[in-house]
């Protein structure tokens, strides 16, 4: 699933989504790859959600895949109206996803950019 609809605020007028962005594969500056490092900063690598087969949860499949750094989870409250119709919504959630696709990666590079460049001075 491309993203996760889960508990909604007191109010009604905020919903928490869950994406869960694919990370391309490619390598920083330290030669390392932006999954490894993603997973090995502590930045990505977990998951918030509980494993299984039904409604709210995550297939064993994609828990594998944000644990390798193939899929970053990313969170945010949504906000909604309490009349707004579900198709609608859905819509607005979609295009948040489709903009996230670009803007997540990008600053995950940025952040990762450097990471594993270790030196000891001689």
């Amino acid at each position: 699933m491309n993203w996760h609809a889960q508990q909604s605020d007191v109010s009604g007028n905020g919903v928490n989504i869950i994406y869960h962005i694919p990370i391309a594969t490619g390598n920083n500056r330290a030669g390392y790859s932006y999954r490894l490092a993603l997973v090995a900063s502590g930045i990505g690598g977990t998951t918030v959600m509980a494993t299984g087969t039904t409604n709210g949860k995550i297939l064993a499949a994609e828990l594998a895949q944000i644990q390798a750094g193939e899929i970053f989870e990313y969170q945010e409250q949504f906000f909604t109206s309490p009349g707004e119709i579900a198709t609608a919504l859905r819509d607005r959630v979609d295009a948040r996803y489709t903009a996230l696709l670009s803007i997540i990666p990008a600053q995950l590079i940025l952040r990762l950019t450097y990471w594993g460049f270790d030196r000891n001075v001689p």
